[in-house]
């Protein structure tokens, strides 16, 4: 095994871990609150947590499975089996992924209207599922991820930088869920880049890899660590 595949092995197992243990942390938290609503931050953002973790499961499979392949794409269109597995792996990151980010955002966003919320979170859901079915190619794949996410992923840093500012939700830090989701947004676009460095299929991408890792801390952290203003007297809102 060389080198890039095994530390690039490694920093996804590492990742897997971190993320099952932050998932432990906020059910354990979330299972000792005095009231529990499946609507909860800390319980929407494990739930997150753990669906990445299979999604990077899949990945540590595929890096294996295909370490000595020269062109995803080609494959991709040649092999039923792998476009099987990628078409899982889509759903279940970023598509299963996203969605509770979603939810949470449209109870920012949309509390007393419901409804909407359930029309706008299938709309997405349904939408999503069928571009991930009907994607041609591996790159097509890629493309869907980003158009997928990218959205959610700025409306939530919008949301939480709004919620920072406003002194709303002591109980988390949205400021470093906000400086987290951006840089994670950022590491999603260099992502590709660190594939295409270095020897193999697969290249630097265990550069990306643990510069995601970091990402995925300080969003962790921002559900763990209060707010900065938690002890001022003009703090609104709670998480129910």
């Amino acid at each position: 095994m060389e080198s890039n595949l095994f530390i690039l092995l490694f920093c996804t197992g590492l990742k897997i871990i971190t993320l099952l243990c932050i998932s432990g942390y906020l059910f354990f938290n979330w299972l000792h609150q005095e009231k529990r609503y499946y609507s909860d931050f800390p319980f929407l953002n494990a739930i997150t947590f753990i669906i990445y973790a299979i999604g990077k499961g899949i990945d540590m499979y595929v890096y294996v499975k295909y370490q000595n392949v020269s062109n995803l794409n080609e494959i991709y269109t040649q092999d039923i089996y792998i476009e099987i597995l990628f078409r899982i792996r889509f759903i279940v990151s970023p598509i299963l992924v996203v969605l509770p980010y979603l939810i949470l955002m449209t109870i920012i966003w949309l509390n007393e209207k419901p409804r909407l919320r359930v029309i706008l979170s299938s709309l997405w859901f349904i939408v999503s599922i069928t571009s991930v079915m009907v994607a041609k190619t591996y790159a097509h794949m890629l493309l869907i991820n980003q158009i997928v996410a990218f959205p959610v992923i700025i409306l939530s840093i919008i949301s939480f930088a709004i919620i920072n500012y406003n002194k709303r939700f002591p109980q988390i830090n949205s400021l470093l869920l906000s400086i987290g989701w951006f840089l994670f947004a950022v590491s999603q676009f260099l992502r590709n880049f660190w594939q295409d460095l270095g020897s193999g299929v697969w290249g630097l991408t265990w550069i990306g890899e643990l510069i995601e890792f970091g990402t995925l801390i300080i969003i962790g952290l921002g559900f763990i660590i209060p707010a900065f203003y938690s002890n001022d007297k003009d703090t609104k809102g709670k998480i129910n």
